[in-house]
């Protein structure tokens, strides 16, 4: 399992960057249903803190 990932939105896209920044999973905002089911995927696979993930994406589906 990775340590230290993160959460952020670039692009329109939902990506995952390890601690050095690196781009290492990404997945195309399209709705809110599947970006959470992503994030709920990626935990699996990534440490990262899921709550502020979910808040950036909630967030980022009231703006567009």
């Amino acid at each position: 399992m990775k340590t230290s990932d993160t959460i952020e939105i670039i692009d329109d896209l939902l990506t995952v960057l390890d601690k050095d920044g690196h781009g290492l999973d990404c997945h195309e905002l399209i709705s809110l249903h599947a970006a959470k089911e992503q994030l709920r995927r990626w935990q699996e696979e990534y440490t990262f803190d899921y709550t502020d993930a979910l808040s950036a994406v909630s967030e980022y589906f009231v703006s567009v």
